[in-house]
């Protein structure tokens, strides 16, 4: 039987216990998610994970193993970072309503979570289009399998599984690529005085996010940043 959510992978970066992978393994299973993602995690034990994950041990298997964040994100459209805090940076939160109407559209989503003992960094958090936190009372710590099962029993309660058509949004390596090309034009000119490169590249992230370009769209964007790039640098060297 197919997964009614399969087009949601769930990305664990730099866990540090396989006990809880195992565990949120077996929350995938139950609530019919994608593919579990790890990103570089510090030690895994194999056994550890499936003796956590009992009927979910196909999820463990299958598992993908990748050494960055850019890699487990390469092929998401959309890519979700949860947080129990609010960030420094200028990362719009989603609610709980919103994730589930944006995860009933056909598109391969990205859903991070961090570190146990610290969530994720400012880094981790570079190619999030945007964030999202599940409300809590008092103590804002959740079990990363907890956090799964939350995530997944809202998903189930919500609506009806997407249809089969998957969307044309472009992937996050595209949207990246365009990004790295737009970055570098803007090295070449003033706009970057006095700002922050790292939150001008994420707010470009976000803005993808929102449009509806498809991938013949960002290609010519990034043609022309392209030309601009190299257009701007011969009248440097010239001079």
């Amino acid at each position: 039987m197919k997964a009614p959510f399969e087009h949601i992978s769930i990305v664990l970066i730099r866990p540090q216990h396989s006990g809880n992978i195992g565990a949120v393994a077996r929350s995938i299973a139950n609530h019919g998610l994608g593919q579990l993602i790890l990103v570089d995690p510090p030690a895994f034990d194999p056994d550890r994970a499936r003796w956590m994950a009992p009927h979910a041990h196909h999820i463990i298997d299958e598992a993908r193993f990748v050494p960055s964040v850019e890699d487990a994100v390469s092929n998401a459209q959309l890519v979700l970072g949860t947080s129990a805090r609010n960030r420094a940076w200028n990362i719009p939160f989603i609610d709980i309503p919103t994730f589930c109407n944006r995860a009933s559209t056909p598109q391969r989503i990205s859903l991070l979570f961090g570190p146990e003992d610290s969530g994720l960094s400012n880094l981790d958090m570079q190619f999030c289009h945007a964030m999202i936190a599940l409300p809590t009372h008092h103590h804002q710590s959740l079990n990363l399998s907890q956090a799964v099962n939350v995530f997944g029993a809202h998903l189930m309660q919500s609506s009806t599984s997407p249809s089969e058509e998957m969307s044309s949004q472009p992937s996050m390596g595209l949207q990246k690529r365009v990004i790295d090309a737009g970055m570098q034009t803007l090295e070449l000119t003033s706009f970057l005085n006095g700002k922050n490169p790292v939150h001008v590249r994420n707010h470009l992230i976000q803005v993808l996010g929102k449009a509806t370009l498809s991938q013949n769209d960002l290609v010519f964007i990034k043609s022309i940043c392209d030309k601009t790039f190299h257009s701007i640098r011969i009248l440097k060297d010239v001079k």
